[in-house]
């Protein structure tokens, strides 16, 4: 009883300086956006230390980040108590800022019982879809086992990199913490091996209102990273710009700088849908490589790439298969036997090899067709070439392989007897 009197007043006690607390924003001018790789971006200044507010911290700079990638001016412009109540739990909520509201969840899948690798690949999955990053928490994070949340940013060279408040905050030795984005080995936490949660933007609407008028940028644009040869993607997202864009173009380079697609549109407008040349760019034409998903943009001032993503078209996996076939089970010596049966690939066929070996091994007849597409009669290329009724009393096996651009495949293997 005496404990939970305790807790009750020191809960009471956190609202209450919450309440009274000024905001938390961080510093940038009013006209430009800030670098996210700049340290001073994530410095907290001394005034707004407080302690045991890493989920706050972590949602603000969640939330901030996601707005600069969207070009808004507003970044900075919300207070930290708007969200304290929203995200001291780790609850889903939403919260818009210049026109654009973030719906934050967290996930139910816990990670507990996971292996580091397991943590690992999942939170690699989600930073590729969210750049902007994701929230890990943990009650025992911390590698003195205290409670902690930060944000994760990036997964590079083999390592996470992560924004941790506790080291953008207040100061060591009369000097103010400003790590800004660092490896997760330097962070307070050190290890995901702790993390048991984590939150993200799930979904978000609308476009920022307050741009700078030198922002020229794509936004939430899809872009492919593996395909499978013949299979399409659609391209989704917008080119934002602070002055009228005179045109954009979606291109796709393959590894020798040629452009082997590329469409374009003339918006006139300070936003353009990617979506409008989606039916354009045939991802689905393109052979197996490696290219780049490029999109470039013109307005008043300047052109400029605002993507370029690199990804790889790789061939489906070979069909190469025989149907309707027939075989010899018994037959009498001397008696001839008809082989019928058809072989398809998705790939062209280039041979197709009939053979009638014995059972020890010994090879009695064999004969290699050689073909040139995707259907292939067993009855025109192979039956005439076996001849069944040469064989001698005996046990033998009839075995049909095929070739394709894939490989070599055994799509027949039959047992039968000569009396």
């Amino acid at each position: 009883m005496f404990r939970k009197k305790i807790g009750m007043l020191i809960c009471a006690f956190v609202l209450a300086a919450t309440m009274a607390m000024p905001s938390v924003t961080f510093a940038a001018t009013s006209d430009s956006l800030p670098s996210l790789t700049d340290k001073s971006t994530y410095r907290i200044p001394d005034d707004m230390n407080y302690s045991h507010w890493c989920m706050t911290y972590a949602n603000m700079y969640l939330l901030q980040r996601k707005l600069v990638m969207m070009g808004s001016l507003e970044w900075n412009s919300f207070r930290a108590e708007d969200i304290r109540e929203k995200t001291s739990l780790g609850r889903p909520y939403s919260h818009t800022v210049d026109g654009i509201t973030m719906n934050v969840i967290r996930d139910k899948k816990l990670m507990v019982n996971m292996t580091t690798e397991e943590r690992a690949e999942l939170l690699r999955g989600f930073l590729a879809d969210h750049p902007e990053g994701v929230i890990v928490y943990g009650a025992h994070a911390q590698t003195d086992g205290d409670a902690h949340a930060v944000l994760l940013t990036s997964y590079e060279n083999g390592q996470f990199y992560c924004v941790d408040s506790v080291r953008n905050r207040g100061k060591k030795n009369g000097v103010p913490k400003n790590a800004g984005v660092e490896p997760i080995s330097t962070s307070t936490i050190g290890t995901l091996d702790r993390v048991t949660w984590y939150l993200y933007i799930d979904s978000f609407s609308g476009e920022a209102q307050t741009v700078p008028p030198e922002v020229l940028k794509a936004s939430s644009c899809t872009y492919p990273t593996s395909l499978v040869m013949g299979k399409a993607f659609t391209i989704k997202g917008n080119v934002i710009s602070g002055s009228l864009l005179s045109e954009v173009e979606v291109a796709v380079v393959d590894e020798y700088g040629n452009k082997v697609i590329s469409v374009s549109a003339n918006p006139q407008a300070s936003k353009f849908s990617i979506a409008k040349l989606d039916d354009k760019v045939k991802f689905g034409t393109l052979s197996e490589g490696t290219y780049r998903y490029q999109i470039i943009a013109t307005n008043a001032t300047e052109t400029k790439m605002v993507l370029d993503k690199e990804f790889k078209v790789t061939g489906a996996k070979s069909t190469l298969k025989a149907t309707g076939y027939n075989y010899p089970k018994k037959i009498k010596k001397g008696k001839m036997f008809t082989i019928k049966g058809k072989i398809t690939s998705n790939y062209t066929i280039t041979s197709v090899t009939g053979t009638i070996k014995t059972t020890g091994g010994k090879v009695r007849q064999t004969y290699t067709a050689s073909t040139n597409a995707k259907s292939v009669s067993i009855l025109k290329k192979l039956d005439p070439e076996l001849k069944f009724g040469k064989l001698k009393k005996g046990k033998y096996y009839y075995i049909v392989k095929a070739k394709d651009s894939k490989g070599t495949k055994q799509l027949i293997k039959k047992k039968f007897t000569v009396k």
